[in-house]
């Protein structure tokens, strides 16, 4: 992952601070406090960022921030707006591959991306990460069954203090607990 920087411009109002990103139409915040508005910038760039990955579009060249300034505050909306850098992690760009599919199911796939108006690549990338979290999910309620099983063990007196290498299999994932004296 790289990490991009963009000019934000934050726009003070009545009920707290506006963000908005000149290089990334769409690309707005809000925040209650200075430290709230960073945090929610760097988050909205995130995202941004990352849904740019999912679509396969490129990221925009960043526009320096004296430029971004100048032409801004040319229009007296814009009179009050302080210009800051944001920071955040993006996502690698899109590697081309190649796939072997059945052609009833390249079929289908395309049928349900022109329905939900994305392309073939954007289908692909969405369905791996829904996978992968999916997987990721599954994983994290099984550590947490292993882990409370473990907590049963000891409550039960089943596991002394002081034994070592206690091994909990469940689902095919073995974990393996060290219990102190």
């Amino acid at each position: 992952m790289a990490r991009m920087t963009y000019v934000a411009m934050l726009e003070p109002g009545e009920d707290g601070i506006g963000v908005s990103f000149p290089d990334l139409p769409g690309c707005v915040s809000f925040g209650d406090s200075a430290s709230d508005v960073v945090r929610n910038a760097e988050e909205a760039l995130s995202l941004h960022l990352e849904g740019l990955a999912q679509d396969a579009e490129p990221y925009p060249e960043a526009t320096d921030l004296r430029v971004v300034a100048a032409e801004t505050r040319q229009d007296p909306a814009f009179h009050d707006a302080v210009f800051v850098l944001v920071t955040a992690e993006a996502p690698d760009e899109a590697e081309r591959v190649n796939v072997y599919l059945t052609k009833s199911l390249l079929q289908r796939v395309d049928a349900h991306a022109r329905a939900a108006g994305i392309n073939r690549s954007v289908f692909f990338t969405r369905a791996a990460n829904a996978f992968i979290t999916g997987l990721s999910a599954k994983r994290e309620a099984l550590m947490d069954e292993v882990v409370g099983k473990m907590a049963d063990r000891i409550a039960a007196g089943l596991v002394k203090s002081g034994a070592q290498n206690v091994r909990v299999s469940e689902g095919g994932t073995d974990v393996t607990f060290t219990i102190p004296d």
